[in-house]
């Protein structure tokens, strides 16, 4: 999968921006079974499918590594688009 945050158009007045990332959890075989939820969430600033703002943006890739998710760097990818950056 792959998640793309971009600088955005403020929301319309009276439209609540922000979002809750979901992923999966891993299980771990130290970790009783139901100790962690099968599902993290993890609110956000950003508004999904909001419409981009004007301009050319530079951009940046972010490697999430191996055994991680993008998802765990959102509040990275919201920082750095509001910033400018895609």
């Amino acid at each position: 999968a792959v998640a793309i945050w971009y600088p955005a158009q403020a929301p319309k007045p009276g439209v609540a921006a922000g979002t809750t990332y979901r992923y999966p959890t891993t299980p771990v075989e130290t970790v009783p079974a139901g100790a962690v939820p099968a599902e993290a969430l993890v609110p956000g600033v950003a508004s999904r499918d909001a419409p981009p703002a004007a301009g050319q943006w530079p951009l940046v890739l972010l490697s999430h590594g191996f055994a991680n998710r993008a998802l765990m760097f959102s509040d990275l990818g919201e920082h750095l688009a509001s910033k400018g950056y895609v």
